[in-house]
């Protein structure tokens, strides 16, 4: 360029004046090359993404739609360049109406119309892949579960529960595909611990809201909690042993059983007053000579937790009398 500059600054009128017919000379015939060629006729291909719209609430898509369309297309060159830079929507928007409800697949020339409202109406679409659109669904159902109480309930170290959380709502509804829920029997709150409770109050906990295609109702349930204060003891309980015969006699190993228990702070007293009724018991009628081994039941207060025995169980010898 730098040389041709100087040459035509160094170049006599006539000469600079040649120079420049030839250059317009060679724009024009740039120009009118272009336009011959963009007038002339091609074919190629178009690629034309779907997306299907207004999916009703009770309808599962178990499998991807037909996600785009191949379309081989005839136009002239200038036509076809416009619709690489138009601004005109480059997804084909069908909507899920009554086509998708009585067939998974569906013919795309139903959308024919659809489809050349996305070109240039000057350009032929001389063929379309896949010849179908895809959608495969199932109906959503409905099914009534059980819900299970899995928070974690947080409470001072002094507290226990009085008893087992009050669950208002014993149920939820789930919505999903048959096929899912077939497999469901039951319908867990969230882990997630709680705020610190101190006194019977009701509180709302989360249910599991994290299956992909699950609906749940209710997203919370209510449940009454009912905190108490306990106060830990340690009880030394004689074993009886309940319908010896006459000419029979038993002898344990141990006599006793030593048992750590959580005792409501409130009852305290009143429970020790009556301590020397508290037994563990057995009965000569479950008792097995070829199995020695029996566990002692137990005959406590329906408020006292018991949180360790020892021992567990006691070996028995039959004498007789």
């Amino acid at each position: 360029m730098f040389g041709i500059s100087n040459w035509l600054s160094s170049s006599s009128p006539d000469r600079q004046k040649k120079a420049g017919v030839v250059l317009i000379s060679f724009f024009l015939s740039l120009i009118l090359w272009g336009l011959v060629t963009l007038n002339q006729t091609y074919e190629t291909r178009i690629t034309l993404p779907i997306k299907v719209y207004d999916i009703p609430d009770t309808v599962k898509v178990t499998e991807p739609v037909t996600h785009q369309l191949s379309l081989d297309v005839k136009g002239t060159g200038i036509d076809l360049l416009g619709e690489f830079i138009n601004f005109k929507p480059d997804t084909l928007r069908l909507p899920f109406d009554r086509q998708f409800f009585e067939y998974p697949s569906v013919p795309v020339e139903i959308y024919q119309q659809r489809i050349r409202d996305n070109l240039n109406s000057q350009i032929d679409i001389l063929h379309t892949r896949p010849e179908n659109i895809v959608l495969s669904y199932t109906p959503k159902v409905y099914k009534v579960v059980p819900i299970i109480f899995d928070t974690e309930i947080t409470m001072n170290p002094a507290y226990q529960l009085s008893g087992p959380p009050e669950i208002l709502e014993d149920s939820v509804t789930i919505l999903g595909a048959r096929e899912i829920l077939d497999t469901i029997w039951e319908w867990h709150t969230e882990r997630t611990p709680t705020e610190l409770i101190t006194r019977p109050q009701m509180i709302s906990v989360p249910v599991v809201d994290t299956f992909k295609g699950i609906e749940v109702s209710p997203s919370s349930i209510d449940v009454f909690i009912t905190p108490q204060k306990f106060t830990e003891k340690k009880l030394e309980i004689p074993i009886e042993i309940l319908n010896i015969p006459e000419d029979k006699h038993v002898r344990l190993n141990h006599q006793t059983i030593r048992v750590t228990c959580l005792i409501p702070f409130d009852q305290y007293e009143n429970l020790m007053e009556r301590s020397d009724q508290f037994v563990a018991q057995l009965d000569f009628n479950g008792f097995d000579p070829l199995h020695p081994q029996v566990i002692p039941r137990l005959n406590l207060p329906n408020s006292i937790f018991v949180s360790s025995r020892r021992p567990l169980d006691v070996s028995f010898v039959i004498v007789n009398r």
